[in-house]
C-alpha cells in the first residue's frame, strides 16, 4: 500500500516530494525502498548533491559499503567542497580504519558549513575519534564545544558517556547515557559503579525494548547484546538480532548479529557473519 505513492514521485514531477518521501524511508528503515526511490531521483537529476547523499546513507545503513564509497565519490567528484559530500567521506573513512582520513574530512566538512546542529555533529565526531585514540582530554574539549553550540545533541551526550566510561566515572557516563535516552549503556554503566539502582536499570531498558521490538526506531541490537549476555536468553537474542540484520546490515547489526550467534552455539554461522564484519576494514 506505501508503494505506490514513493513510486508516484520518483515519476512524478514533484522532486522535492520525492526526495522528501526518501527522507522519511530511511528514517522508517524502509531502507530497500528508500534505496530504490533515491536511485530514481538521482538518475533524474544526476547533479543534485541530496539525492547523492540520500544513495550513500541508504547504502551505509544497508552495509553496501563498497557502493556507498563508489557514490560519495561521485559527489565529490560533482562537489568538492560539499560539506554533506565531506562528511559522508568521513564516515566512511571512519568505517574503513582511517581515523586520520577521517578526521581530515570531518574537519574540513566543518569549515564549510555554518549549520550549527550539523557543526556540534562533526565535533562530536571528532570527539569520538579523540576518545577512540586515546586523547581524552581533547575529546572532553570538542565535547564541550559542541554541546556549547548544541546542549540537547543526543549524539553529543552519548559521546560524552562513552568518555566518562574510558575515564571510569561510571555515575556520571549512567547519568549521560540517560540523557541520550540510551538506557541499555546507562545500565551498564550503574553496574559497572555497583549501583544498587543498576538491576532496576536493566528491567527498565528491556521493558522498553521489547515495547519497541517491532517499530523502525528500536533498539534490537542493544537488546539481542543484552540477552547474549547478562539476559542469559540466547534464542532470545538470536531472533531479534535475525530480525535486525533482515533490515539492515551495517557493521554494529552484523556485530550484534554474530555475538547472538556465538551465545548460541552458532560458531560456525557467527564466524561467517564475523567475515564479513572484518571484510569491511
Amino acid at each position: 500500500m506505501a508503494v505506490a505513492p514513493v513510486l508516484l514521485a520518483a515519476t512524478g514531477d514533484d522532486f522535492t516530494g520525492g526526495k522528501a518521501q526518501a527522507r522519511d524511508l530511511i528514517e522508517r528503515h524502509r531502507f530497500s525502498e528508500a534505496l530504490d526511490l533515491a536511485l530514481k531521483l538521482n538518475k533524474r537529476v544526476p547533479d543534485d548533491i541530496e539525492t547523492y547523499v540520500l544513495v550513500t546513507d541508504v547504502r551505509i545503513a544497508l552495509g553496501q559499503y563498497k557502493q556507498a564509497e563508489e557514490s560519495c565519490q561521485e559527489m565529490l567528484d560533482l562537489r568538492p567542497n560539499d560539506p554533506g559530500a565531506m562528511s559522508r567521506a568521513a564516515m566512511l573513512r571512519e568505517i574503513f580504519g582511517n581515523p586520520a582520513g577521517a578526521a581530515e574530512m570531518w574537519r574540513g566538512a566543518y569549515q564549510r558549513t555554518q549549520d550549527k546542529t550539523e557543526r556540534a555533529r562533526i565535533l562530536t565526531s571528532l570527539a569520538r575519534l579523540d576518545r577512540m585514540g586515546g586523547r581524552k582530554d581533547a575529546a572532553a574539549r570538542l565535547l564541550g564545544q559542541a554541546l556549547q553550540i548544541e546542549p540537547g545533541l543526543i549524539a553529543a551526550h552519548e559521546e560524552q558517556g562513552h568518555l566518562w566510561m574510558a575515564r571510569g566515572e561510571f555515575p556520571k557516563a549512567a547519568e549521560s547515557f540517560r540523557r541520550a535516552d540510551n538506557l541499555y549503556r546507562a545500565a551498564q554503566a550503574l553496574e559497572k559503579a555497583g549501583s544498587p539502582e543498576a538491576a532496576q536499570a536493566w528491567t527498565d531498558f528491556e521493558r522498553g525494548a521489547l515495547a519497541i521490538v517491532e517499530q523502525p526506531k528500536n533498539r534490537n541490537r542493544e537488546l539481542a547484546l543484552y540477552y547474549a549476555g547478562r539476559g542469559a536468553n540466547a534464542a532470545k537474542a538470536i531472533g531479534i538480532a535475525r530480525r535486525e540484520a533482515a533490515v539492515r546490515q551495517d557493521v554494529a547489526t552484523l556485530e550484534a548479529l554474530a555475538i547472538a550467534l556465538e551465545a548460541g552455539g552458532l560458531k560456525q554461522e557467527a564466524a561467517e557473519v564475523r567475515r564479513k564484519v572484518d571484510s569491511v576494514q
